[in-house]
């Protein structure tokens, strides 16, 4: 996910990109965050939410019951570009 850094939650993950967060304000504002991920990410956009949630789904099923001390990195590739 884009922004979900870890121990946050609720409202405080949803303001990891606001206009207001001084993160933003040190990466150059919301266009300048755009431009990056067009530019760096290999899938050249955000996660739709379907694409997050279809992860968590997963994680949730019995088809993950095997599945033991990995944390998936939903990233759209920017951890291996």
């Amino acid at each position: 996910m884009a922004c979900r850094p870890a121990g946050r939650k609720g409202s405080e993950a949803r303001q990891c990109f606001s206009a207001k967060n001084s993160h933003t304000r040190q990466i150059g504002g919301r266009g300048a965050i755009d431009a990056y991920v067009k530019d760096k990410i290999p899938m050249g956009r955000w996660a739709s939410v379907a694409e997050s949630a279809e992860s968590i789904l997963y994680l949730a099923s019995d088809r993950s019951s095997y599945m033991t001390g990995h944390a998936p990195v939903i990233d759209g590739g920017e951890s291996i570009a």
